[in-house]
């Protein structure tokens, strides 16, 4: 019914049968890499009987932070030049950040944020990727999450958008043609 046990978590079969060495439930950092098996003691306080059985801990590696990602730099040459705004190709990115992984590409889905809050929560992602509405000076940021395991890291970069000059049309140059009227003239360009 409604026993109570007392729950301890140790590193070896000995502690647990023996009820020595707890370990901190909630500050534990496993010794053994990628996997730890700890071993579990449910007792009666009551009768002191006990059981012991192992717990398996596994550590997943995340993927590599996207590091040393290009700046996406593009000229503004929508039908609103002088915006500083126009659509961008963040997919360009892409393969720089998969070609840093350890795995194959196929193991990791690329995706990519407007905020650092949107990336660690792989909420809203941006959807339309390859013709995105970009800023001059956004920062976009990037999330890299390993499919088998759901671990992820971040990286992020900004874009550049140039506004090309305005050059105004200038006023014709006028010259009279002097002798021997043949339809040429000297101009000063300055």
């Amino acid at each position: 019914g409604g026993e109570v046990y007392t729950i301890t978590f140790h590193e070896t079969l000995t502690n647990a049968q023996q009820g020595t060495n707890a370990l901190s439930t909630t500050a534990y950092t496993n010794i053994n890499p990628f996997v730890q098996i700890l071993y579990v003691r449910a007792e009666d306080p009551v009768t002191g009987c006990f059981s012991v059985m192992p717990i398996t801990l596994e550590v997943n590696p995340s993927p590599i932070a996207p590091i040393d990602l290009d700046d996406i730099e593009v000229c503004d040459t929508d039908s609103n030049n002088q915006s500083a705004s126009t659509n961008v190709n963040l997919t360009v990115l892409t393969a720089a950040v998969l070609a840093q992984q350890p795995l194959p590409a196929s193991s990791y889905t690329v995706t990519y944020y407007t905020s650092q809050p949107l990336a660690e929560d792989g909420d809203f992602p941006i959807i339309n990727t390859s013709n995105y509405l970009a800023s001059n000076l956004d920062t976009i940021w990037v999330r890299v999450e390993n499919n088998a395991t759901g671990c992820y890291n971040l990286g992020s970069f900004q874009v550049f958008v140039g506004i090309p000059l305005v050059v105004p049309t200038p006023q014709p140059i006028n010259e009279c043609d002097t002798l021997p009227n043949d339809q040429f003239a000297v101009f000063d360009l300055t």
